[in-house]
């Protein structure tokens, strides 16, 4: 029994092994499919979650289920949305990176300073500035002026071209939406990145282990919470534009 076993299991690996290609194509075909799915589980998780926001913060009516049937109906939409978003981080993290991984640009920005102030300045400020300045564009500006397209798309679809302008315009002209999203971009990726990356010295790698998952736990609850709200300040001012539209909103089933 044990050589009819061997046998089986030979044969089987020498059939397998004389299809290569089509070993490649279950190793490359299955990763891919398991990336798509979660790629579009991310975008529904994130589209319906909009979409509830929008209607809840501007109806005060609607129901999560509903909220994440509107952003399944407008996931193309959000997904375009995303990639555009996507290519403008990945540009300026290019640019960035060619402006912070050397101290030319530092250098360059020194040099055209007046006199008075290279004294005062030194390199090491300077590349601190134009960190934080790059920090400030992928983590506020951008976000900040794209997001507000974003609820828009989740809750109406490409229908949204029309009134997002409007929405747009009406949510990033409040000053209490900067200071808003300012304030939670501190408590979702600044204080998360300090206690993530605050390592306290233990007396046993048992009790850094704990203290690591503790950490990463709470950063990741800071995180998740600050996106949360401002998922919902983005519902309440983005409602206000499209109020009197004839859309669809997610308390209701109606198609888009």
């Amino acid at each position: 029994m044990a050589f009819q076993f061997i046998r089986v299991f030979s044969d089987s690996f020498k059939a397998v092994w004389k299809n290569k290609r089509l070993w490649l194509l279950h190793f490359l075909g299955n990763a891919t499919v398991a990336a798509l799915v979660l790629v579009a589980a991310a975008l529904w998780l994130h589209a319906g979650t909009l979409a509830f926001f929008l209607a809840i913060r501007g109806t005060g009516e609607g129901s999560l289920s509903a909220g994440f049937k509107t952003g399944r109906r407008h996931l193309f939409a959000f997904a375009l949305w995303s990639a555009i978003f996507a290519v403008l981080i990945c540009l300026v993290l290019q640019l960035a990176g060619k402006a912070t991984d050397t101290d030319a640009f530092a250098s360059w920005l020194r040099s055209i300073m007046p006199a008075f102030l290279r004294r005062s300045i030194s390199l090491d400020t300077v590349d601190s500035v134009v960190n934080w300045a790059v920090n400030l564009v992928l983590y506020v500006l951008i976000p900040a002026l794209l997001l507000p397209f974003a609820v828009q798309f989740a809750g109406h679809g490409l229908s949204a071209f029309g009134s997002s302008l409007k929405a747009w315009k009406q949510t990033v002209g409040k000053f209490s939406y900067w200071a808003w999203f300012c304030v939670l971009a501190l408590l979702g990726i600044y204080l998360p990145n300090l206690i993530a990356h605050w390592a306290p010295e233990l007396s046993s790698l048992i009790l850094e282990n704990l203290s690591m998952a503790v950490r990463f736990a709470l950063a990741w609850a800071f995180a998740v919470t600050a996106w949360l709200m401002l998922t919902s300040v983005l519902g309440r001012l983005g409602s206000g534009a499209t109020a009197g539209r004839g859309g669809e909103s997610a308390g209701s089933d109606a198609p888009a």
